[in-house]
């Protein structure tokens, strides 16, 4: 999702995710949405939770990797790698993934290991 706004971008991100979720229902990919704006915002917590309803609704490698970002984020080491491998394990790629959130990747895998 592309957002312009006068306002703060992620303020107004995580409006517009949750007024889709609310006239969608909880997709896999809108909950996904949700929990990368909850990183961008610093609440790892919050964000942990949507990437695992995510999961729940849709697993896929991307969301297992924002899963292993939000565990990371809270010292949750051991189960961010589960999430991490369990991300390489669905295909994920650094290629494959958005070039803003490569950096995170690079990081992630840095720290985390294979």
């Amino acid at each position: 999702m592309l957002f312009r706004s006068q306002g703060d971008p992620s303020k107004e991100a995580m409006t517009q995710v949750e007024l889709a979720i609310e006239q969608a229902g909880p997709m896999g990919m809108l909950l996904d949405t949700r929990a990368t704006v909850e990183l961008a915002h610093q609440q790892p917590a919050a964000a942990e939770r949507s990437a695992q309803a995510a999961i729940a609704e849709s697993p896929s490698a991307d969301f297992y990797f924002h899963l292993a970002q939000a565990q990371f984020a809270l010292g949750k080491r051991e189960q961010a790698t589960i999430s991490l491998r369990t991300a390489f394990k669905r295909g994920l790629h650094v290629n494959s993934l958005h070039p803003l959130e490569q950096p995170a990747y690079e990081k992630l895998q840095s720290e985390l290991g294979p």
